[in-house]
């Protein structure tokens, strides 16, 4: 392997390879900004069912017997309720339900799509990112790639924040090769994107 350019072997994506781009996925991309889109998510969903749950409170509590303070009490209490349940139903939407969606969704693709199962290789220079897989040849020059990750099996080259372009270590002759492999794809994407070490 040169420094001028580095290709693997032809490799096939397995479910392993899968999971790491996934994991990735979740830690970094996924997870950026997270927190804002609960906090938009919950107001919206508590500004929702408030539209529905205040003439709903004022039916209840005109009804309500003569305590005092007993109106003020239920609407106090449901207001707060019904915010507690719209910020567990998007804390459950977004920490658990969109990436298990997410998950299956790509696990389907991954099963019954045959990119699983054609033959990829890629190769990298200074300029660009080639792939070839099947009968189909693509070219990205390094500053239109969006990131480059690595795991210990392997090494993603993200396109943009959802997708990646998989490359197993295995692809190499030794992990020494895959080392340098991703070690100059992260030097190349930096460079195009002009941020220094």
């Amino acid at each position: 392997m040169t420094e001028a350019s580095l290709k693997t072997n032809s490799y096939k994506i397995r479910l392993e390879n899968l999971n790491d781009f996934f994991q990735v996925w979740i830690k970094t991309k996924y997870a950026q900004n997270i927190w804002r889109k609960f906090w938009i998510g919950s107001v919206v969903l508590i500004a929702t069912m408030m539209f529905f749950t205040v003439p709903m409170l004022s039916t209840i509590t005109a009804d309500a017997p003569d305590i005092p303070g007993f109106a003020p009490a239920v609407t106090t209490f449901m207001i707060i309720f019904v915010s507690l349940v719209c910020c567990l139903f998007t804390a459950i939407f977004l920490f658990v339900l969109s990436p298990l969606i997410n998950y299956l969704t790509q696990l389907m693709i991954f099963i019954i799509s045959p990119v699983s199962r054609r033959e990829n290789q890629v190769e990298i220079t200074a300029s660009k990112f080639s792939k070839s897989s099947g009968h189909k040849h693509s070219e990205t020059e390094w500053a239109n790639i969006y990131d480059v990750s690595e795991t210990c099996k392997t090494i993603l080259i993200f396109a943009n924040k959802n997708c990646a372009i998989i490359i197993p270590k295995s692809a190499f002759d030794s992990s020494e090769d895959a080392d340098t492999f991703s070690k100059t794809s992260s030097k190349h994407w930096l460079l195009a994107k002009d941020i220094t070490f």
